[in-house]
């Protein structure tokens, strides 16, 4: 899977810092992991307006979520 690529991950932390200058340091992303597969609607992730369920997210990537922690 290209996703646990360790090429892909240091791709996102080289450009993590750069998407964020214009952020206050205690608003920036300190850590981070990529989602095996998209957020979809179907999957009852986000909203037809696009917006993530964060009680349905928290739910699914409960591990990942504790692995940042």
């Amino acid at each position: 899977m290209l996703l646990r690529a360790p090429e892909v991950k240091k791709l996102y932390e080289k450009e993590i810092p750069h998407l964020q200058r214009s952020l206050p340091t205690y608003e920036g992303v300190r850590r981070f992991e990529l989602l095996p597969a998209q957020l979809t609607v179907e999957s009852g992730e986000i909203t037809p307006m696009l917006k993530v369920k964060r009680k349905v997210v928290e739910k699914k990537c409960a591990d990942l979520i504790e692995k940042m922690y």
